[in-house]
């Protein structure tokens, strides 16, 4: 991206050194090397921010730096509901990576450390509340 925005601003050069160019070249030329910065500002602050992996009953969430996604692995095919929810927010399944996933963001990780909260640590507790009652009923016989 850095090179894009060397380049742009040497045909900025240009486009002002020609005496007969027509506003409208300029214009452009200044919006794409505005937009040439924002996009680097962003990438910059990505590269700050840092997302734990985690792993959840059935599977886990990983940011998955080579292709800037977030991608949910599971260990098998997750059911309608969690597929439905998936898709509702944002992510795709890739038959390429083998994963649900998303492009990889501040909003991403929002999303996806409420969908790791809301549906699978409460399968998680539903298991081990369920597991904790058979142990009640066992002792009490």
């Amino acid at each position: 991206m850095k090179e894009k925005l060397e380049y742009l601003e040497k045909q900025r050069a240009l486009i002002k050194a020609d005496e007969e160019h027509e506003p409208w070249q300029l214009q452009n030329i200044g919006a794409r090397i505005r937009e040439t910065k924002r996009r680097i500002a962003r990438l910059e602050n990505l590269e700050k921010i840092e997302f734990a992996d985690k792993e959840f009953v059935g599977g886990k969430v990983i940011h998955n730096k080579e292709i800037n996604r977030i991608q949910f692995l599971f260990d098998e095919k997750p059911n309608e509901d969690v597929r439905n929810n998936l898709k509702h927010n944002g992510f795709h399944w890739s038959r390429n990576e083998g994963a649900w996933q998303r492009e990889f963001n501040e909003r991403t990780i929002k999303v996806t450390n409420n969908l790791v909260k809301d549906m699978f640590e409460k399968e998680q507790t539903k298991e081990t509340e369920s597991f904790e009652f058979e142990d009640d009923e066992e002792e009490e016989m």
